[in-house]
């Protein structure tokens, strides 16, 4: 629990304008960055232009949880399996499927809100649905608008085919078919098929890494590429609107423990006398930063 004097030492202003994230959930993420940034964009007032790239950080965050479920769940099972005995184990398998999809929704919609925030930022002139990586002339006048995050797009560019294309098998066509194995295999004991229209062959392709992925690779290798794009677009934000400024924030003095800003509303008068983390946040927090593997 925080002591009453905790509520004294609050800051005034929250030093950045990631709103709903809890930053140890995402330590791939720097936070001095955000904060770094965030500062230089009050100070220039763009604070409103930022909003589709704060929510995109409260996406990666939800797809990072929603990865983190679906490893437990494979790792739980994977423990319960061995050479003589075949697990029966529905539940979990439902569980896995459903933690998978939205780990998968939520790196796209992580995409989307990311797409928004480059066209109102280099004034690409496109709206409603033609902001999307999957719009070919969308995504040639991203690589053109700025030769940084232009080349990172470019090199990433199987990813984002590979991430729509799952997302739309999955969300329009399909649902995720991850079939339970036994004894385990390379990979594992809840492989996601590489094809995702691989549905009805499965029973007939080796379990190998050449035709699917682990679950924790499945998860990796999406959330490594998107968190790439983010921190490449944070940095490069930073570049670009340092220019002009006569003097910059000093990064020594905007550091420290990060600081989560989540809406709280009282609903009746009151005078408080004491902080209290929550259950949930203390069980997540008490480890420190959460990591995939």
């Amino acid at each position: 629990m925080l002591e009453t004097n905790d509520l004294e030492k609050l800051p005034q202003e929250f030093p950045h304008i990631f709103g709903m994230v809890v930053f140890q959930i995402v330590p791939e993420v720097s936070y001095d960055d955000l904060v770094y940034l965030s500062q230089i964009v009050k100070t220039k007032q763009r604070t409103e232009l930022y909003e589709p790239l704060a929510d995109s950080l409260r996406k990666i965050q939800w797809a990072k949880l929603a990865g983190l479920g679906a490893n437990a769940i494979e790792k739980e099972m994977t423990e319960q399996i061995d050479d003589e005995t075949i697990l029966v184990e529905p539940v979990g398998q439902v569980q896995h499927a459903k933690a998978v999809i939205d780990f998968v929704t939520h790196s796209k919609a992580a995409l989307d809100s990311i797409a928004v925030f480059l066209n109102a930022y280099f004034s690409l002139g496109e709206s409603g649905g033609n902001r999307d990586f999957r719009r070919g002339k969308f995504r040639e006048q991203t690589v053109n608008a700025d030769v940084v995050i232009g080349k990172h797009v470019e090199h990433i560019k199987a990813w984002i085919d590979n991430l729509i294309a799952v997302r739309d098998e999955w969300i329009h066509r399909d649902s995720p078919w991850i079939t339970l194995t036994g004894p385990l295999t390379e990979v594992g004991a809840l492989p996601i098929p590489k094809r995702v229209k691989s549905r009805f062959e499965e029973v007939h392709t080796p379990l190998t890494r050449q035709f699917y992925w682990s679950t924790p690779e499945f998860i990796e290798f999406h959330f490594a590429n998107l968190v790439s794009l983010f921190n490449t677009i944070i940095k490069r934000c930073i570049q670009l609107e340092a220019v002009g400024l006569s003097e910059l924030p000093a990064r020594s003095k905007l550091g420290g423990k990060p600081i989560v800003a989540t809406p709280f509303r009282v609903t009746q008068d009151m005078t408080a006398k004491k902080l209290r983390l929550g259950q949930r946040t203390q069980m997540f927090l008490g480890g420190g930063s959460l990591k995939l593997e």
